[in-house]
């Protein structure tokens, strides 16, 4: 458990989790965290396993809402041309408010606009309509959650359960994304955004 405390936090850098997963086939039942191309790949993996045993295994998918990603060398290069700080001196990358923030060691916050660092973003991920993982068993994200909550949706029976579960051990509160502010209709409103956004794939005969 104290390694997953390890790992939390918020990280824009595009990661390879899917390159790991033949080698967790030995255990029994893993759950796996990940962005909404990861989570469909997933789930198209289950449906069309060719024989290969380590889908099997993957009891949970966990989603993060995601508008975008950037290369780790584009991280570098961000954080640089528009903040003129290393990564070294960071401890914290957020996006809130149409800004790209960053936390410094000193406990200093800057902020740039939003629209300032869609060039860093993988070119793939322009082509990506899902912002909130649609196929996962339980999506994730701060996108409509006031500061220190995450918004929740899950999506299957097991995410349900998992859920539900987490919130009677007390290991998380609930409240209902209807409720709070910004809520809800900001998430719906942003994850149409990115659907509208979303740049066609046109084939090219050879």
């Amino acid at each position: 458990v104290k390694d997953l405390y390890k790992t939390g936090g918020t990280k824009y850098a595009n990661a390879s989790t899917l390159a790991i997963i033949d080698k967790a086939k030995k255990y029994e039942n893993i759950a796996v965290v990940g962005t909404s191309c990861m989570i469909t790949a997933l789930y198209k993996g289950s449906l069309y396993p060719g024989g290969l045993p380590f889908f099997k295994n993957i009891k949970y998918t966990i989603g993060l809402f995601c508008m975008e990603a950037f290369s780790f060398e584009n991280v570098f290069n961000l954080t640089g041309e528009k903040f003129e700080k290393k990564l070294n001196e960071i401890t914290k990358m957020d996006i809130s408010g149409g800004k790209f923030i960053i936390t410094l060691k000193s406990g200093e916050v800057e902020k740039v606009p939003l629209k300032e660092v869609k060039s860093y973003a993988r070119p793939n991920c322009h082509y990506c309509e899902d912002l909130t993982a649609d196929y996962a068993d339980v999506s994730v994200g701060s996108i409509g959650s006031p500061s220190g909550w995450s918004s929740v949706i899950t999506r299957t029976k097991q995410g349900e359960k998992l859920y539900k579960d987490a919130v009677k051990a007390g290991l998380i509160e609930s409240k209902s994304l209807k409720e709070i502010k910004p809520g809800l209709g900001l998430l719906e409103r942003i994850a149409g955004t990115k659907r509208k956004n979303c740049k066609p794939i046109n084939l090219v005969k050879s």
